[in-house]
């Protein structure tokens, strides 16, 4: 069995961020869009999960409050799986790979990656 790494190099992590930041530039304003409302439902699902179980445990929350908190922590991040394993947009993402692809020169210019930030990666 070959030694093959299970991840990859920093410089093929930055060339998938700057293949996917070209991606992101060149999709319609209308996925751009359904894909940020699908993601903002689905992180307030999370949310909303964490409120739930916070709120509707006052036995438990008065008996071992910190046990509350930690599954408050255990739910909350389920929106956030969602949206990544569904391929929802977050603008903190598309902010992460636009500005590498804009350090790396292979993107735009630096007026149309400011207009970008504001679209999701879109002019």
């Amino acid at each position: 069995m070959d030694d093959v790494p299970s991840t990859l190099s920093q410089a093929r992590i930055a060339q998938s961020m700057v293949k996917t930041a070209v991606a992101k530039h060149n999709d319609r304003y209308e996925n751009v869009f359904l894909k940020a409302v699908a993601a903002g439902a689905m992180l307030s699902f999370g949310g909303l999960l964490s409120e739930i179980l916070s709120g509707g445990a006052a036995g438990l929350t008065q008996s071992n409050p910190g046990i509350v908190k930690v599954l408050g922590g255990f739910v909350f991040p389920v929106g956030l799986v969602m949206i990544i394993l569904q391929g929802q947009e977050l603008l903190t993402s598309n902010m992460l790979v636009c500005l590498i692809s804009l350090f790396t020169s292979l993107y735009v210019s630096t007026l149309v990656m400011l207009a970008d930030f504001s679209h999701g990666c879109r002019h």
